[in-house]
């Protein structure tokens, strides 16, 4: 996560916010602080079904590049249980061959991809690639 190492650990929101992440929410987002003037993109990767929702997002002020989103993957993954990541874990590999795939044109906006492993209604368990705003994954 080289080009996001810098950017602050805060909560993204709707509102003009500095708030830290809550700890214990399962959610972890990469975000630098509301400006006005910034045209933002911003991506969300989640873990869903089965009554679990966990996620990962990054906002800054310019594309979030392939690298960054396969980033944002891993750390989703790292957040789940050993059971929770075999229930997702062919779903995370096809999400990061579409991210990769993105490139050179990006994806977005806005936009959600859904993946699962077979055999695994989505709504017990998946994986979510959504592109909040801005065109990314473009290299």
């Amino acid at each position: 996560m080289s080009d996001a190492a810098e950017l602050d650990m805060l909560e993204m929101s709707k509102h003009k916010s500095d708030k830290k992440t809550k700890s214990g929410t399962g959610t972890t987002t990469i975000v630098k602080p509301y400006d006005d003037d910034v045209k933002w993109y911003a991506v969300r990767m989640q873990a869903q079904g089965g009554g679990l929702q966990k996620s990962v997002a990054i906002r800054q002020a310019t594309p979030v590049t392939v690298a960054q989103g396969l980033a944002a993957l891993a750390a989703l993954q790292a957040q789940l249980t050993a059971r929770e990541l075999r229930d997702r874990d062919v779903a995370l590999a096809l999400a990061a061959k579409w991210i990769q795939g993105c490139a050179p044109y990006g994806a977005g906006p806005p936009g959600k991809s859904d993946f699962n492993n077979p055999g695994i209604p989505g709504k017990e368990a998946r994986v979510d690639v959504e592109i909040l705003s801005g065109v990314n994954f473009t290299q």
